[in-house]
């Protein structure tokens, strides 16, 4: 199963070629966190801090675990982990937008530094 998650733009997320709705706005933004934070942990109330900031809801936490299992139907099976302190997204490295971004930028700074203009 390949995924694509795109977050330049609008946040994306394409399964086998099709793309999956993520209707919700906190699913997009935990989403978000989780691809922002690939291969690392992300605490419950780092989600309930970049979800709602001040003025959180007493249900916040609740609110947030269902973000999870509803993204979790979405993604690809094991994508998505619990992981101490929190949860953990696995993405491979040509499947976020933002990392072949930035590995494009850097090899594209490499390629002027050393004066490969054309590459």
């Amino acid at each position: 199963m390949t995924s694509r998650y795109l977050a330049l733009g609008a946040v994306t997320l394409r399964v086998n070629g099709l793309q999956v709705a993520v209707a919700a706005a906190r699913d997009r933004t935990v989403l978000s966190v989780l691809l922002l934070n690939a291969g690392r942990a992300v605490t419950v109330e780092d989600l309930i801090d970049a979800t709602w900031g001040e003025g959180l809801p007493r249900s916040a936490r609740s609110q947030v675990h269902g973000c999870i299992f509803r993204l979790r139907r979405m993604l690809p099976t094991g994508a998505l982990r619990n992981r101490s302190p929190g949860y953990l997204i696995e993405v491979g490295e040509d499947e976020f937008d933002v990392t072949v971004f930035e590995r494009v930028v850097a090899e594209g700074r490499a390629a002027v530094s050393q004066g490969r203009l054309a590459a």
